[in-house]
């Protein structure tokens, strides 16, 4: 049976190494702790940037709010590529071998980016399908969205450490790909070549159908990551605090060096003029996360109370995503959305209730996720398998 359900491929447990330790494997809790952190902040952002109100959007704080959203992305590929790296390390051998491990594992790959392309299938009403075709609407089927780039990623990851059996070798190999994915995004984003594509592939590229994160540069994050966890677990227990500040020490660097772009501006003389491009663009929000990895790891070691609610939407965030996305802007009301009914009209306090009530729909939705999987998995793989059909038909 394929042990395939939501949330089982960007939520599989991160493992400590079993061999770093005499203690048996252990979930990293402070990665648990960044992505719960993130899963609530893009219930959040979402709320925020449809419904505030355009006025409430020129004060002061909204820049501040808009830059910490805009970190929810490479958070989110940040820990898919560490937690990949960490639960590959125990399997690698066995998915070298093939059969069912490296089949099963290919599934969950194929399940999030079916769930990514179900997310933003049109309507099959008549006349919607019409609309479309007329206006090129199924533009928004090419759409290349976070679920994309994960599944891309981890497919990437999957097949390069098949491939390479070293570690040192696969962590240079990753930190390298990184550095030149940044660099040349750039030349990529208004290619010629690139545009010539075939329209499901183009959005992967560059900013092409309105993609909002293609793999240049975005993949560089889900490659840092896996990097990073290589190198944690090969500091172990005594070496990890030195290379956490050492990362907590480039994340402030980082973040400066966009800080100083963002306010006097620097000299870009080559590819794309688009900001979301731009390396100080990249290394401000890689700054970013960095330190946000940083304080969950302080946190734990300081051992500071982990909210139990935050550890449920952690562990099925894939769940959190699909489920808040849904209720905002597919399950429609009298022909409209939630999303479309009350877009840019709410103020603050409005948009707060809003995004609580969602954050307490999530929370006991992934409750009796995790309660199902543990009591019928096999019901749960059925759900899982039917979630893709009736995301992009019924509720379309």
């Amino acid at each position: 049976m394929i042990p395939l359900s939501l949330g089982s491929t960007l939520n599989e447990e991160p493992i400590l190494d079993a061999g770093a330790s005499r203690h048996p494997p252990t979930r990293i809790l402070f990665i648990d702790l960044l992505r719960g952190l993130a899963a609530v902040t893009m219930i959040e952002a979402h709320v925020f940037n449809s419904m505030l109100r355009a006025d409430l959007r020129q004060s002061g704080w909204f820049p501040t709010l808009d830059f910490l959203n805009g970190l929810i992305a490479p958070v989110f590929l940040f820990v898919s590529g560490w937690v990949f790296a960490f639960s590959s390390e125990r399997k690698i051998e066995e998915f070298r071998k093939g059969g069912t491990g490296l089949r099963n594992q290919l599934l969950r790959i194929v399940f999030v980016w079916a769930l990514g392309y179900a997310l933003h299938f049109p309507s099959l009403s008549l006349r919607n399908l019409r609309l479309f075709n007329q206006a090129g609407g199924w533009q928004e089927l090419h759409r290349v969205d976070i679920l994309h780039s994960i599944a891309a990623g981890l497919l990437i990851l999957l097949v390069t450490r098949l491939w390479i059996r070293s570690n040192l070798l696969w962590e240079a190999l990753l930190y390298s790909s990184a550095a030149f994915l940044v660099a040349v995004a750039p030349l990529c984003w208004d290619s010629n070549w690139a545009s010539a594509l075939p329209a499901i592939l183009a959005g992967y590229i560059g900013d092409y159908h309105r993609s909002l994160f293609p793999l240049l540069p975005w993949l560089a994050f889900l490659l840092l990551g896996s990097a990073c966890s290589v190198r944690f677990a090969r500091a172990g227990v005594r070496g990890s605090p030195a290379m956490m500040q050492m990362l907590a020490g480039l994340g402030i660097v980082l973040l400066s060096s966009g800080y100083m772009f963002a306010s006097y501006g620097f000299p870009w003389r080559y590819g794309s003029e688009n900001i979301r491009v731009h390396p100080f663009f990249f290394i401000s929000h890689l700054g970013g996360t960095l330190l946000l990895l940083w304080i969950c790891w302080s946190w734990e070691q300081h051992r500071l109370p982990y909210p139990r609610w935050l550890q449920i939407l952690s562990q099925e965030s894939l769940l959190v995503y699909a489920g808040h996305i849904c209720i905002l802007y597919r399950v429609a009301l009298n022909g409209r959305s939630l999303g479309s009914t009350y877009s840019k009209q709410l103020g603050i306090v409005e948009c707060l209730a809003l995004m609580t009530f969602l954050v307490g729909v999530m929370w006991a939705a992934a409750k009796l996720w995790a309660s199902l999987k543990k009591r019928n998995r096999a019901l749960a793989r059925g759900i899982a398998l039917a979630s893709v059909p009736f995301v992009a038909v019924v509720l379309g």
